[in-house]
């Protein structure tokens, strides 16, 4: 009798345990600080757009995930014992701009919806080239593997969405990591089972010159911003 109530006891423990270390584990993950200043400096990001992402409450946010770079997860905060759907949504703009800030509309519907979430952040160029994009999204999809069970996503039921250059890089990164090319130099190995690729307006067939003008002007567009943006600065350190 002792030793079936010392059994009991263990196993009642054990349940504590694991059940305790599912609620903690999400709030353990740790969030880099974010620069908001730097952001509006940089013209990917609103006010609103920053304001919508710091208020909403069902979010783990600026995770690091691969080098510099990071990621958000939007879960139910309150129930991480429900496995749900997972969505990673790749951004587009050009390979050129975009910041996972100013989709914080779609993390909120889709875990509103009942998914988990997760909007990674990814090089742009000229500070990365379409291989460093691939590099990106292939660890993140890698990561939301390994850990989305700890926000109450199911890794078995993981779904991929892109649009435009988001939708690029992402059917590169899969058809890449499935035939086992070399990116980077290194040879990607296939990703865990994604269940479906929602691919929206991305370029498929490789560049064409009308894509190439669009890329290229959206890059100078932001060489001029940021030109207009230091000349006001200095022109402001020289009244004081």
């Amino acid at each position: 009798m002792k030793t079936i109530t010392l059994t009991y006891i263990f196993a009642l423990l054990l349940v504590c345990c694991i059940n305790a270390k599912a609620i903690l584990s999400a709030e353990s993950y740790k969030e880099d600080p974010i620069d908001t200043a730097a952001l509006l400096d940089e013209g990917n990001v609103s006010a609103d757009d920053i304001s919508n992402y710091l208020n909403f409450q069902n979010l783990k946010r600026n995770i690091p995930y691969y080098g510099d770079k990071h990621l958000d997860v939007y879960y139910n905060k309150s129930n991480v014992d429900t496995k749900k759907k997972v969505v990673i949504y790749v951004y587009g703009g050009s390979w050129v701009t975009g910041d996972k800030i100013k989709y914080t509309k779609v993390g909120a519907l889709l875990q509103r919806n009942g998914y988990v979430a997760v909007l990674p952040d990814y090089h742009l160029y000229p500070n990365g080239t379409v291989e460093d994009m691939v590099t990106d999204i292939y660890n993140a999809i890698n990561w939301t593997y390994n850990n989305i069970e700890n926000f109450g996503g199911d890794p078995a039921q993981i779904i991929i969405s892109g649009h435009s250059a988001g939708s690029h890089i992402t059917a590169l990164t899969i058809v890449k990591s499935t035939l086992k090319l070399k990116n980077n130099g290194i040879t990607l190995q296939p990703l865990p089972y994604i269940q479906k690729a929602v691919l929206l307006n991305g370029p498929y067939d490789g560049a064409n010159n009308e894509l190439i003008a669009h890329a290229l002007g959206t890059s100078v567009e932001n060489v001029f911003r940021d030109l207009l943006q230091l000349t006001r600065k200095n022109k402001s350190k020289s009244k004081l």
